[in-house]
């Protein structure tokens, strides 16, 4: 059965706010990553100083990055922050969800866990990077080209479990996110954020 690509329409009023909030961050002219790396089960979580090795990489190949999330996820969005080496704009809990989503439809690349904004991004038509760990991306998605909605995962015999609270086998960490490598997700990250800007420089 095929899967129907998921479909969030924006108000004029949020595109106006994203179009805004972009020009008097200066971002106009340059390559746009959006970076949620909250999400509502905590055993999907990745770990901080992964993000912002991805961030870092990121900036450095020319991108400029905005951390967002929920304003239950300042501290997170801190975190990531906080083990970066160059400067990041920080916009959690600061906008809606119309908001997000316009923000996103703006951007070259999305990136994050499993989670409801990931999904709103794979439904502006915004190429998508998610990790994925205790969640079955083939029942839960990204739908869509799976050249511009990538899913990285570890491959291990208990994943996907289903347990987004806690893992099942009482580790702390959940193994099958924390297996997800930084060089990894860099590389990847990268290649997507490459072949986006080769995309917009043929469509100029």
């Amino acid at each position: 059965m095929r899967a129907i690509p998921a479909r969030f329409d924006l108000s004029q009023d949020d595109i106006t706010w994203a179009d805004a909030w972009i020009a008097a961050q200066g971002l106009a002219n340059a390559p746009l990553v959006v970076l949620h790396p909250g999400t509502g089960g905590p055993a999907k979580l990745w770990f901080a100083a992964g993000w912002a090795a991805v961030a870092d990489a990121l900036q450095a190949a020319g991108a400029r990055l905005v951390l967002t999330g929920g304003p239950d996820e300042l501290a997170l969005v801190a975190e990531v922050a906080a083990h970066m080496q160059s400067t990041a704009l920080a916009l959690a809990g600061q906008t809606s969800v119309g908001q997000l989503a316009a923000l996103m439809r703006r951007a070259t690349l999305v990136l994050g866990v499993d989670s409801g904004p990931l999904h709103l991004a794979a439904a502006q038509g915004v190429p998508t990077l998610h990790l994925y760990g205790p969640g079955d991306a083939g029942r839960f998605g990204p739908w869509g080209d799976r050249a511009r909605h990538v899913v990285l995962r570890a491959d291990i015999w208990c994943s996907p479990c289903g347990e987004f609270a806690a893992c099942p086998r009482g580790l702390a960490r959940p193994e099958c996110m924390q297996l997800i490598a930084s060089a990894q997700v860099v590389e990847h990250a990268l290649a997507m954020l490459n072949a986006a800007n080769r995309l917009s420089v043929l469509g100029s």
